[in-house]
């Protein structure tokens, strides 16, 4: 095997088209030989019981079937073979294979709200790892508490072809675009919208909410959005806000490279993570429902401003290199490190 061009495995679900996929047609533009193997072909329905059952607990018919599947897989020669949070990957299938092992997980598999057996098989595949990514700087002390220090950060990142500025008449004042979480999200809201703000929702799961009902009657909620749309409804709304998920202890999140690669101003969580990435002049930062609120009247009225901030966020982000290219560079690096 040469090491000059480095044979690759993507090994995940390749359900959405921002994981795996994304990494996978980067590496295509980039010209790598790159090859997959997509777990999800090996359940027809994801809503079907048997699915949900099987995904749960991590065994049954078809999780055998896929490890046998990428036994046989795994006969070819690979020089990487990159897991992208393999939950149902099991460990003696990826055991003294030649290749090295590099391991992903966007969520975190650390974080106690997640059931005690759901990363079960994940956390047995890490002594095999040559290299551990860590999406947040959280996990990168977590693995160290384990043990583990063959590990680096690679954050997530956004997509060029799907994340970009388009010319587009400002006609939303404030959008949030995510999933409803438990967290007291529905009640900021439920506060802006209180104090007059025009705001739109698009997500999944808000029907989950308590308040439900009162953003039903406000006409507030929207479906989620495709990639398409998403990246239009970014660019036509004037003012973006960014929450981080308390499930997965986020301090920063893939919208925090999406929405300033649209150019759009983005009012988000102030967080260490967040901070490290952006500043005051390349994002619009709150820490309370009353600072949120003062900042979006303001900057609704300083419009200037606002386009100000957008565009130095824009240019932060292409000077950081937080595109998807950026990070399958990032990977084919580690791997030269190790050869």
């Amino acid at each position: 095997m040469k090491s000059n061009n480095p044979k690759i495995l993507i090994v995940g679900e390749f359900r959405a088209p921002i994981h795996e996929q994304a990494l996978f047609n980067a590496m295509i533009n980039l010209k790598l030989d790159v090859d997959c193997f997509k777990t999800h072909n090996f359940f027809k329905n994801a809503s079907d019981f048997s699915y949900r059952l099987q995904y749960h607990f991590q065994v049954g018919p078809n999780v055998f079937k896929l490890n046998s599947e990428l036994k046989k897989k795994l006969k070819n020669e690979y020089d990487i073979i990159f897991l992208y949070r393999p939950r149902l990957i099991y460990k003696s299938v990826i055991e003294n294979n030649k290749a090295k092992i590099f391991i992903y997980n966007n969520d975190d598999p650390f974080s106690k709200k997640y059931h005690f057996f759901y990363w079960f098989n994940f956390k047995k595949l890490l002594p095999l790892a040559d290299h551990i990514f860590a999406y947040r700087s959280k996990n990168l002390k977590d693995y160290k508490s384990i043990g583990l220090n063959n590990i680096s950060l690679l954050r997530s990142w956004y997509i060029k072809e799907a994340n970009f500025s388009v010319k587009s008449k400002k006609t939303v004042d404030v959008v949030f675009i995510g999933h409803f979480e438990n967290d007291n999200r529905d009640y900021l809201f439920n506060f802006l919208i209180k104090n007059g703000v025009n705001l739109e929702i698009y997500g999944p799961g808000w029907e989950k909410s308590k308040l439900y009902k009162f953003f039903k009657t406000k006409q507030v909620l929207f479906p989620p959005l495709t990639i398409d749309s998403y990246n239009q409804k970014l660019n036509e709304s004037k003012l973006a806000i960014v929450l981080f998920s308390k499930l997965n202890n986020d301090g920063y999140t893939r919208r925090c490279f999406e929405i300033p690669a649209t150019k759009t101003p983005m009012l988000v969580f102030k967080t260490l993570e967040i901070l490290s990435l952006f500043n005051e002049n390349e994002a619009i930062f709150f820490e309370t429902k009353e600072e949120l609120l003062f900042k979006v009247r303001y900057y609704l009225k300083n419009s200037k401003q606002a386009e100000k901030i957008g565009i130095s966020g824009f240019e932060k982000n292409l000077k950081s290199g937080n595109e998807v290219t950026d990070r399958v560079k990032q990977i084919i690096e580690t791997f030269y490190s190790l050869s």
